[in-house]
């Protein structure tokens, strides 16, 4: 017996978004799946068989969804790059409960009490202050591109992409050193060129102090978390210290996690090699791939294997989980999105992994965490109370 015709695409794109989920997709495979995903804009992807209770009924009303809207999203398209944005914004693993949810990018969002959240211009996000040697402040949001400001023979200039460089020129090893800050507020985010060419991504409530024109070593002191690609200079070492850490690289890629609510500086290496310090604890050297945590008394390093996904999803405009606790998760929506958490109940068994992207308001990504019917939210103004969903 021959199958039906329109049965036949229906189970060819639900094998491909399995193998997708996967890994196992192949690059001929996964441009077939893309473009069909991007001809169709508000479809859901099916839950991988073997998972979750119901997932029959619920591929039943997907596909039906999708043919049903077929014709008229054909006329619809978007770039691969959209694509991956897409699936992974959509995509959300329940660990706990050993199951897969993919929930649909346009599905409708239950009226939670409204937060505000700062809108995201371009590549970055919320209020950017630049603190000056003289104390004297600018925003950097509200700023024209061009030259902001002068220190000395360095000239600060804000590109076309919001970004902001340091020039520097003539005999700056004569000035005095004047040191800068920049500063991200809750749902914020920023990209600073130092003056020696080395790039710096800001998380939000984040502040790096830095000298305006390095001489010898070059140091910087953070708050929050940041990622560095540092330019390399062997006879300048470069230095991050963070809350009792020092980080020392000549050139390399780096992540450094130091908010005071997380317990334990960590630092991961993507590229080269670093050597980590503290007062009381014995040095350190990471090698690409690792992560390294000072424990909160500051006596003992641990490394371990990174979870990159995890670390670097900020950088790319995403929430990333991966077993996850709920607080752990919540310390970072609250970072974001300048909320306080209150836990009503018993959370310390319940594990959360997923993709999420941080353009998405506080409504939709709560919307998004309580779909897996493990967690459920109340949110009070700035406030949002977490429990666990049989509390509902």
């Amino acid at each position: 017996m021959h199958q039906n015709e329109s049965e036949q695409p229906e189970q060819r794109y639900q094998e491909l978004a399995e193998k997708f989920v996967n890994g196992t997709i192949t690059p001929e495979e996964e441009k077939e799946f893309s473009a069909w995903y991007n001809s169709r804009q508000d479809e859901a992807v099916p839950i991988p068989a073997g998972h979750a209770a119901g997932e029959q009924e619920l591929k039943n009303r997907i596909w039906k969804q999708i043919q049903a809207n077929t014709e008229a999203n054909k006329r619809r398209g978007s770039s691969y790059p959209l694509f991956l944005r897409i699936a992974a914004a959509v995509i959300l693993v329940v660990a706990a409960a050993g199951a897969f949810l993919y929930i649909n990018n346009q599905r409708a969002v239950r009226s939670f009490a409204p937060v505000a959240r700062q809108t995201l211009p371009g590549a970055v996000s919320g209020k950017v202050m630049l603190t000056l040697a003289d104390g004297s402040q600018v925003v950097l949001d509200d700023t024209a591109s061009g030259t902001v400001a002068r220190q000395g023979q360095t000239r600060l200039v804000k590109s076309g992409n919001g970004q902001l460089a340091y020039y520097s020129s003539g005999n700056t090893g004569e000035a005095t050193t004047v040191y800068n800050t920049i500063s991200t507020q809750p749902g914020g985010q920023y990209v600073v060129v130092l003056p020696d060419s080395s790039r710096v991504w800001l998380n939000a409530v984040s502040s790096l102090h830095f000298p305006a024109a390095f001489r010898g070593e070059r140091r910087v002191e953070l708050s929050g978390e940041a990622y560095f690609e540092v330019t390399r200079h062997p006879a300048m070492p470069f230095i991050v210290s963070v809350n009792g850490v020092q980080v020392r690289v000549l050139g390399t890629h780096f992540n450094v996690m130091g908010y005071t609510d997380e317990g334990a500086v960590k630092t991961t290496l993507l590229e080269g090699s670093v050597k980590l310090s503290g007062s009381k604890a014995e040095n350190i050297v990471l090698l690409p791939g690792q992560q390294g945590s000072l424990d909160p008394g500051g006596k003992h390093f641990s490394v371990t294997q990174a979870k990159m996904e995890d670390v670097m999803a900020w950088k790319n405009g995403d929430f990333h989980f991966e077993g996850a606790k709920v607080e752990s998760i919540m310390r970072q929506v609250a970072r974001w999105y300048d909320l306080s958490v209150r836990y009503e109940g018993n959370l310390s068994n319940i594990r959360l992994g997923g993709i999420i992207s941080r353009r998405k308001s506080v409504n939709e990504l709560l919307e998004i965490l309580e779909a897996t019917h493990q967690v459920h939210f109340r949110l009070e103004g700035s406030t949002v109370a977490v429990m666990p969903y049989m509390n509902k």
